[in-house]
Formats: C-alpha cells, structure tokens, sequence
C-alpha cells in the first residue's frame, strides 16, 4: 500500500529551519483552448462547468460539459478523447435541439442544467445507476414537483447505466438554495458518504456574500448535514473578495480543493441587475484531510493565475468538479474568457498539467543557504522511502532519530545515500539500508529530518510492503 504526504499543510511536521512552501504553477497546454463552441447549442459559450474521467477501459477520456445561450438555454453534452486533448463531439440522438435531432446533448435545455458534476458510483451493485449527476437548476421549470416551490432554486440528482442515458430527466431535488457555479461531489471512503460542494449566497446588510457549503448523503439521494464550511475575509479583500466556487479531488489520504477566488473591482447597477459585480476571477489551493475542514495553502497564493491581457483566460478562470492523475501527471481541466462579464463571458475549455503530488514544495526561504524539516514520531512499518524532489542544483540527505532525538546508528544524513537530480521517486537508502532496515532494527516510532541543500521536496512515498508472515502462502 502506498502512502503519500504532500506538505499542504503542517499536520505531519514538527519543526523546521529556513524552509518555506510554495506553490506550483500548472503548465498550461500549448493547444489551449482545446474544445470550444462549434453548435447553435453552444452558442454563447462552453465551460468544463462538468467532468472529465477516464473511461472504463483506461483507454480514453470522457468528457460531461455545459453549454447554453444566456442563462434561458443550459445544457449538459458530452465528449469523448484519446489523448485528452483532441476532443469528439459524438452525435448521440438522445436530446434534440430545436430542428436538429442528432446531438451531443444529454440533459437539457428544457431543464435547465447548471454546473453538473458527474462522478462513478462507489455504491456497487446497482448496473443502472453506476453514473450519477449532481447539478443545478430552477424549480420553475418542475411544477409538478411541489417540495421545490417555495426555492426558487436547488441542487437535482439524477443516474445513468452508461454515462449517456440519465433518469429522471427532471431531476431528483437534492439540497435547497441556489448553486449557480460548478459543483463537485466526492466519495468520503471512511465514512461510506458523499460530500457535495455547493456554492451559497446570502444577503449581508444589502452586500451578496458568496461562500461554499457542504451537504452528505449515504446513497446520493437524501441530503443531510448542509453546513457553510468556507467565507472569504478581509485577507481575500473583504466584500470585494468572494468564493465563487469549490472544486474537490480526494487525492491519496487528503482532500484537495480548488477555490476559485471572485476579485470584484466595480459593483453598479443595470436595467437587468440591481447589482452588478465586475472583476476577475483566479484559482487558490485549499486542503482537508476530512472533506469538512479545510485549510487555505502556502498563504493564500494563486495556484491557476489568469493569462496576459489580450490571451484567451485573462479574465476568468473555473475548474472542471474534479482532477485527474494520470500518465505520472495531473490533469486539470478549466473553462477561461477573455471577456469580462459585463461582455458576456464566452468560455472556452482549456488543460493546465503538473507532474504527479507536485501541487507545492518546502525548500531553503533563502538562495545559498541550506535548511531542514523534521517529521512527528512515526511507526513506519515495513515501509520503504521514497522522496519526489528537485535536488539538480543541491542535494538532500535523510535522517532518522528516536523520538527523543538520538540518532540512529548507521542512519544519519551523512550515511544517507544523497538524493540529488530531478525524480518523482528518489529512493532513500542509508549505506545499502532502507526505512524498513531501521524499523526492524528500532521497534518504535521514529522521527526523520530531511536537509534541504539548494533542494525543493514536494512528497514523500512510503510503499509499504507486508511482512512474511502476512504475505500469503
């Protein structure tokens, strides 16, 4: 069993010299944008306002989107890809639209579809629900639904055997209060639930308050638990910050969140909108190691900042409900503008990539000096180390210590093989030894310190092997 640390945030130090965390920036595709509006259906815009997952085979990508003209016509369609980069619309035939029959549409826009996240069901042994959707909508367009009526918005699930087919067309009603961003719905595997991340909004002596909020369910069907879990601050710019939306992947043993952080800049008034905010909109990291309480990462800096002036995502930036991990790299699907609001965002769907766990790194605060971070007493089994670091301009020497602070014969950082190169898996070894080595030797929990000369470390692997008497015969 692999296990992985991140160093999102402190949980796992105990102390550290001269070291500092920063944040990763995703390298943004060269082929961006690599879907865009090409049907009267997706006429004023397309945005990852979605999904994207591999297919069942492992062979492909699938792709769940929205597209819309206005707010009147929202819809959701679906793609399909090899790479992940060159994108199939396939016409479908199961929803038309207008006079055309064959399109890639599957719900809407008689609905009215809004941020859907689709997700495989963890649940097993229900063939015709094993994709489910959560999205969205307004109650107007469900009269015969009468629970709705008194919100003039919820949050609807709905199921498909393929991925392609979804019942009830209408919806299943969810959560009550308006969402109108991407939502994200992950599988909390401990404690056998789903968490749903919404967005809210509420009235604050006359100032909207965006903020993200949280619902869980057993089977994906009934919604308990509804709580407010994020609120920007004065750091964030007080009103003129607001969280416009929370997109969630349990990656590993962690909870990793891309907050996309609204930086109003004018607020005024329309014919149309009483208020009406102007500004920009970027993407920060947030981390949980529950689902529910969350941190902000390496002091709030952007991890998806907006293109130059002039570039397709210099206005706006969203994220697709989750990432992926794939081919040693993460994959990170957005929909961009280069239109302000006030414009008439026309989105377009691009894909920024990191190598794989390399969302932030510790490293020496200063050039030319050298620091460490020291790891809380562990048990660590029978696990081997590895360390996914840059060290092509220094090196990094590992070391174990009891918990009181003695260091382990044979295992100081200068018996320790030195990691230097760029490697997503440097294997650490102390004169021929490994971790497991020192485990057998010192029955207890350990501390391990790691020196950081001109190096950044962004993980740490420990692979876990069983020991012979559970190995089985």
């Amino acid at each position: 069993m692999l296990k992985v640390e991140l160093f999102l945030d402190d949980q796992m130090l105990s102390c550290q010299r001269n070291v500092g965390r920063r944040v990763e920036t995703p390298a943004k595709h060269p082929k961006n944008p690599i879907l865009q509006s090409e049907h009267p259906w997706e006429e004023d815009y397309v945005t990852v306002y979605g999904s994207v997952l591999r297919n069942e085979t492992d062979t492909g990508f699938r792709m769940w989107y929205m597209s819309g003209l206005g707010k009147k016509e929202q819809m959701m369609n679906y793609a399909e890809s090899e790479d992940g980069i060159t994108w199939r619309k396939p016409r479908l035939g199961i929803t038309s639209y207008r006079d055309c029959k064959q399109t890639n549409i599957l719900l809407g826009p008689e609905v009215n579809i809004h941020g859907p996240c689709v997700l495989r069901n963890p649940l097993e042994g229900k063939p015709d629900e094993r994709y489910l959707v959560f999205y969205d909508s307004y109650s107007k367009y469900r009269p015969e639904v009468p629970e709705v009526q008194s919100v003039f918005r919820w949050t609807y699930t709905a199921t498909s055997p393929d991925g392609l087919h979804w019942s009830p067309r209408q919806g299943r009603p969810a959560v009550a209060g308006k969402s109108d961003t991407g939502q994200s719905v992950v599988w909390d595997p401990i404690r056998k639930r789903f968490l749903a991340y919404m967005r809210g909004v509420l009235d604050d002596h006359g100032t909207r308050v965006r903020y993200v909020r949280c619902a869980e369910s057993e089977d994906f069907e009934h919604w308990e638990n509804e709580r407010e879990l994020l609120r920007a601050d004065e750091r964030d710019g007080g009103a003129r910050g607001q969280l416009h939306q929370l997109s969630v992947t349990k990656y590993h043993d962690v909870y990793i969140g891309l907050l996309s952080l609204f930086h109003i800049d004018d607020v005024y008034s329309t014919p149309e909108h009483p208020i009406f905010e102007e500004g920009k909109c970027d993407a920060q990291l947030v981390v949980s190691r529950d689902g529910v309480h969350w941190q902000r990462v390496a002091d709030r800096a952007v991890f998806l900042p907006l293109g130059e002036d002039g570039q397709w995502d210099s206005q706006w930036i969203v994220t697709a409900s989750q990432m992926l991990l794939y081919d040693d790299k993460v994959w990170i699907y957005y929909a961009a503008t280069d239109r302000t609001r006030s414009q008439g965002h026309r989105y377009q769907i691009g894909l920024a990539q990191l190598p794989r766990d390399r969302f932030v790194s510790l490293g020496p605060r200063h050039e030319g000096e050298d620091g460490y971070i020291e790891l809380k007493p562990q048990h660590y089994g029978t696990s081997d180390l590895a360390v996914n670091a840059d060290a092509s301009k220094g090196r990094i020497q590992v070391e174990l210590r009891t918990p009181e602070g003695k260091i382990l014969d044979g295992f100081s950082r200068h018996d320790c093989t030195g990691i230097v190169g760029d490697d997503l898996n440097h294997a650490v070894h102390w004169q021929g030894k490994a971790l497991r080595d020192a485990t057998i030797e010192h029955n207890g929990p350990l501390r391990m310190r790691l020196y950081l000369c001109q190096a950044r470390i962004f993980a740490l692997l420990f692979d876990e092997r069983m020991s012979p008497a559970e190995k089985p015969r």
